[in-house]
């Protein structure tokens, strides 16, 4: 038979407390649920002090599990919203990198030369549409949507509505400014 003592209080436990994690394991488990975090808020939700924090940040950044990302601390592999857009918006490519790509010039002789076709084996677009790029950030549009365009301008990408009522980055192709 089991007796609680009295004075006792049953206060919940927070996951961390049952599992006994160690200070740096509090760290990692508070990155993987948020990040990132500014300090503050990364010592409150690991559950450890400054001090505690001061002596384990050292040790995860020189294994290379956590970066500094601006003021906050996130895991090696946290990329921000914008590095996100960008790879996406990187696959876009315009009708003059497909013809570069796509074709060469062979010199027969000192006064001939042909043009001749590469094959195909690009998996770039031309263009992508605001929900392809929302499924590919992994994050709903409103939500990346002045950040794309942000990317967008810096990239040198236009931005179009279409006829479906959907907006399409695309670079602008040489060919068609006049």
């Amino acid at each position: 038979m089991s007796r609680s003592r009295p004075g006792r209080k049953n206060k919940p436990y927070s996951t961390s407390d049952r599992l006994e994690l160690s200070s740096d394991a509090k760290v990692l488990w508070a990155l993987l649920r948020q990040q990132p975090q500014n300090l503050q808020t990364l010592c409150k939700n690991a559950g450890i002090s400054r001090r505690t924090w001061y002596r384990v940040r050292p040790i995860l950044e020189q294994r290379g599990v956590i970066k500094k990302v601006g003021d906050r601390y996130a895991l090696l592999g946290f990329l921000e919203l914008e590095e996100i857009i960008e790879k996406a918006l990187g696959q876009i490519r315009s009708l003059e990198d497909e013809i570069r790509e796509s074709t060469e010039c062979v010199k027969l002789d000192s006064d001939v030369e042909i043009i001749r076709t590469k094959a195909q084996s690009s998996t770039l677009k031309r263009a992508m549409t605001s929900q392809e790029l929302a499924s590919e950030v992994g994050m709903p549009w409103d939500d990346i949507k002045k950040t794309a365009y942000d990317v967008a301008k810096k990239r040198g990408l236009q931005v179009q509505l279409g006829r479906d009522g959907m907006e399409y980055f695309q670079k602008k192709d040489s060919f068609t400014e006049s």
